[in-house]
Parts: C-alpha cells; sequence; structure tokens
C-alpha cells in the first residue's frame, strides 16, 4: 500500500504547525501594544486607551508603512537606484506626508542622521 499523507489537502504530509489564536500569526508585528505602552508611560494609569482607538493607530500606523515603502520603490525607481538610501527616503517621506507631519518628520529624520554620522566611527579609505 503507498505511503499517503494523513490530510488529503496536505500533499506534502507534513505537521502542521501550533495553531494561534484567531488563526493570526506569531510574526505578525503589532503597533498597538507599544502605543498603549508608550501612553502609559506618558500619562500614566489615570487615563486609558479603548481597544477599538488601538485598533484603528494600528490600522493607520501600517498603512503609513506600507505607503512609504510605496514611495520608496517608485523613488527608486526614478532616481535609476537600486539602493534604498538617504535621499530616496526623503523623496518618499515628501510625497508621502503633508503638512506639520511632513515637516516634523523631515527634521527628525535629518536630526537622527546627524546623530547617527556623529558617533558612527570613521572608517579610512584606501
Amino acid at each position: 500500500m503507498p505511503n499517503r499523507p494523513a490530510n488529503p489537502e496536505d500533499p506534502a504530509g507534513g505537521k502542521k504547525g501550533k495553531k494561534t489564536k484567531a488563526g493570526k500569526d506569531k510574526t505578525e508585528v503589532k503597533f498597538s501594544t507599544y502605543i498603549a505602552k508608550a501612553h502609559k508611560n506618558i500619562h500614566g494609569a489615570d487615563r486609558t486607551v479603548s481597544a477599538a482607538a488601538l485598533s484603528t493607530l494600528d490600522m493607520m500606523a501600517d498603512h503609513l508603512i506600507t505607503e512609504l515603502i510605496s514611495n520608496g520603490k517608485k523613488t527608486m525607481k526614478y532616481s535609476k537606484t537600486n539602493t534604498f538610501n538617504k535621499s530616496c527616503a526623503g523623496g518618499a517621506a515628501t510625497l508621502t506626508l503633508t503638512g506639520m507631519l511632513r515637516t516634523s518628520a523631515t527634521n527628525a529624520g535629518k536630526a537622527a542622521t546627524e546623530a547617527f554620522v556623529s558617533h558612527a566611527p570613521l572608517v579610512a579609505v584606501p
């Protein structure tokens, strides 16, 4: 008798991984946990954030990241480069964000880049 898989829908016949709550993947990143912890650190236990608000903020963060990636690909194609560099990141942020959010993000990005460069070890060029 030929060796057949236990589950006819699983042609490999391998064991399936552990199921998680509601079929969610364990590797899925949730920003809502970080947002709730940051809110608790800033405002203390006297204020809370509803689960619906956290879910909405999580979807907004996910959408923002998706748009930054999409616009990053467009800027890389436009600049004819295969490397996501500082100018591509700036272009993606400029295309994605507007108003005060764009200004704030640009200033924060410049400050982070300057802090990184000032602490990076100098590399001798041959």
